[in-house]
Formats: structure tokens, sequence, C-alpha cells
């Protein structure tokens, strides 16, 4: 029997999903796979028949699932409302001496799984709101790192950690006065789970986090004892390093990516 359309999409998503692994793990340097033999005889597997429809479910079935949706959209709409007052908070924010006219603020669903905490926010008018070093060569890798588990930039909240534009070392205030806006962001998006880029982005979150977690990717914190938070690589840092140093990096990076789809699985 001909597979379904259900089940060609399935394979379809399943084969795109490897081939972004492929060309991230091709990234690290690797050349080749092993398989182990459960895992080869899925891949070779023929397609099943395709399933039964199951019956209709009864309306009482379509209600409870009708509740449930218009209970999401409801804390949906309410996180959208509470972030737009965060937004205006920072925009008048006066806490510090970085005090910029252009702020930046986060950006993308707020039913995200995944926040992602960049460093600080670009300068310019035309800075994005998600902060900075996450367009151009670099921004391609950081797409490659998360499609390589089978996100895209749909599935990530994405925000700067400092919301002023900053050169250099930012100092203590800067990252203690925009700690307040980072934290009450995340709470608010309530992710599965939280990565962040880099140094600024880790110290600004967590101002006591030890120089070990920040630079071995994979390892893990909470953020008030229930978001799991890892630290990755800055895939700007990646881009200017030599071939030999980021091949490391980027592997540094994939074993944590490998973690973080295993928590998201879980």
């Amino acid at each position: 029997m001909p597979a379904s359309d259900a089940e060609l999409k399935a394979l379809a998503d399943v084969l795109e999903t490897a081939a972004d692994t492929l060309a991230y793990l091709q990234e690290t340097g690797l050349r080749q796979v092993k398989l182990d033999p459960k895992t080869w005889a899925a891949l070779t597997a023929p397609l099943p028949a395709a399933p039964q429809l199951a019956p209709a479910p009864p309306p009482q079935a379509l209600s409870r699932r009708s509740v449930a949706a218009e209970a999401t959209a409801a804390v949906s709409q309410a996180k959208l409302r509470y972030l737009e007052t965060m937004r205006a908070n920072v925009v008048s924010c006066a806490a510090c001496p970085l005090a910029a006219a252009n702020r930046c603020f986060g950006g993308g669903s707020p039913e995200a799984p995944v926040a992602v905490v960049n460093g600080a926010c670009m300068e310019g008018p035309a800075a994005p709101a998600v902060g900075s070093r996450l367009e151009g060569p670099a921004g391609e890798l950081f797409d490659k790192m998360f499609a390589a588990i089978g996100l895209t930039r749909a599935d990530l909240y994405i925000t700067p950690a400092l919301k002023c534009p900053v050169r250099g070392k930012p100092d203590t205030k800067a990252m203690v006065a925009c700690q307040r806006h980072l934290v009450a962001e995340l709470r608010t998006v309530a992710p599965k789970a939280i990565v962040v880029l880099g140094p600024v982005a880790a110290k600004t979150l967590f101002p006591n986090a030890s120089a070990d977690w920040m630079q071995h990717p994979g390892r893990w914190t909470m953020l008030d004892n229930r978001i799991p938070v890892t630290a990755l690589h800055h895939p700007m840092r990646i881009m200017l390093l030599g071939d030999a140093v980021s091949r490391q990096l980027k592997t540094d990076n994939w074993k944590a990516l490998q973690a973080l789809r295993d928590r998201l699985k879980a």
C-alpha cells in the first residue's frame, strides 16, 4: 500500500533534520559517522502500511480540545502584554551610564521552547531587535547549529543580555542594571531551556558564574530552580578563530546541542 501524505511528510522532515545535522557535523571536521545496527535497520526499513483512519472524536472531546486551545492562546496573549510592559521599562531605564537612545529587546514567539541570550545589542538605528553578532556568517553558523537538532529561529526566543549598545567590556553596573530586565523577560517567556552565548550573556544572567561553566558547553545550571540553562561558544568567536580551534569549539557546541535536544524531548 502506498505511503500516506502524512507519512511522506514525516519522512521528509526526518531527512531534512538528518541533512542539517550532517552539515553541522561537517563543520566540525567530521568525515565519517558510525551507525549502530538498530539505527541502520530503522533507516533502511520499508515504510509501514498506512494506518486505518481513527473514528472521529466525540463532541465532548472536541470541546475539551477547544477549551485547551483557548487557554493556550490566552496565556500567549498575557505573555505578550507583559513583554510589552517590560519593553517600555527597558526604553525608560536610566540605571547605568550606558542609557543609550537605541535600546534592544527580545524577539520571537513567547511560546518558543528555547530562549537564547546573546551579548549586547548593536549600535545604530537599524540594529536588529535580537542583539548583535547573529547576522552574516556568524548568523549562518548560528542557524546551522540549531538546525542540526531540528530547530529554526521560529523555535527560538532571542534576546540580548545588555539592552543598550556597548563598546568593549561592559562594566559591572551595566550588567547588574540589565540583569533585572533579562531575568523578568525570561521568567515571562518561561521556555523549556535557556542557552547563553558567550561570557557577557553568561555573566549578566549569572553574575557569579564560574569561568569553568562558561567555557565548557553542555554543563547545566538552573534559573529559579526550574528552567535549565547551558552555555555555548558564541558563533562570532568561532568565526574569528583558526580552523583547528574553531573545529574544537564547534564539536563542544555539538555535544551541548545534543544534550539540549534530549532535554526538550524528555
